[in-house]
């Protein structure tokens, strides 16, 4: 991928000056194409490895109710609410390999060379980080508050859920969010609808938010690390992995429209954009940095 390392970013930079100098050649047409389309995969998945870096596994008090069982004994819930290890590494193993599958993504090649520029991409990816990040803080504070009668969930007539569900619930929005976070990232500058994905990355995103969502609705009830742990499905109320689905997909347009905006301001603002060069510049072999 151009952009991996100083040799490769010469690709694109020789196939320019290929073009600017030989007329017709359809093979160095072609390797223009190939060379832009690869460096948008891989600042693609720059600027989702951010985000995915970014979510927030434990919380200080995370008291608020309490977990009682069949007999009506009751125990705190724990003062520090983390996600079992266990479900960070589905969440992980579920997230890469939608990420190998990028490289097989439909993208349309620039008009102009690319170039790397990480400045740029660390100010949109850590946007759609505080947005995925933010998101997650406020459903588990909803979820955690969720027997308050006065709360979010019984403004919505939402049932309070059980310490295990607070669990599978926050599991479930951040699997989804980080899936979603990458459609909005491929599309840099523009909203996640006006590109069409490609169909292998299209199958693999759903096949793993298909698996996130069945485990999160019916993991079976009992303890992970120690955890209590158990299906949003569970219960007289079936209906909360589409409460969650739809609060991910709000926060979505939401997320994407602040990547939008953020790429408009900065490119408004002239920050962190680089100039762009004319081809006969790079045939010159002008300096692109």
């Amino acid at each position: 991928n151009p952009g991996w390392n100083k040799n490769s970013t010469n690709a694109p930079r020789l196939s320019v000056v290929g073009q600017t100098t030989v007329e017709g050649s359809d093979e160095v047409r072609d390797l223009v194409n190939l060379s832009s389309s690869d460096f948008k995969k891989f600042d693609a998945g720059c600027d989702i490895v951010l985000p995915i870096c970014s979510k927030t596994t434990e919380c200080d008090d995370a008291s608020g109710g309490e977990a009682c069982d069949e007999h009506e004994v009751c125990e705190p819930w724990p003062k520090y609410f983390q996600l079992p290890v266990l479900m960070l590494m589905l969440i992980t193993l579920l997230n890469d390999g939608t990420l190998i599958a990028i490289g097989y993504d439909k993208v349309v090649p620039s008009k102009t060379p690319e170039r790397w520029n990480l400045p740029f991409i660390f100010c949109v990816s850590s946007v759609l980080a505080v947005v995925a990040c933010g998101s997650s803080l406020l459903l588990l504070w909803a979820a955690l508050d969720s027997n308050n009668k006065d709360g979010a969930f019984a403004a919505l007539g939402l049932p309070p859920l059980e310490y295990g569900q607070v669990l599978t619930a926050i599991y479930l929005k951040v699997s989804v969010s980080d899936f979603l976070t990458l459609f909005s990232a491929r599309t840099q500058d523009s909203f996640f609808w006006t590109s069409v994905p490609g169909p292998i990355l299209l199958a693999a995103a759903t096949l793993s938010l298909l698996i996130s969502t069945f485990l999160a609705s019916f993991w079976p009830e009992g303890t992970v690390d120690k955890l209590p742990v158990e299906g949003l499905a569970h219960g007289d109320y079936s209906l909360m992995p589409l409460w969650v689905w739809i609060y991910c997909v709000i926060w979505w347009f939401i997320q994407d429209l602040a990547k939008v905006g953020i790429i408009w301001l900065l490119k408004t603002l002239k920050l962190f954009v680089p100039k762009v060069l004319d081809p006969q510049d790079w045939a010159r072999g002008e300096n692109v940095v």
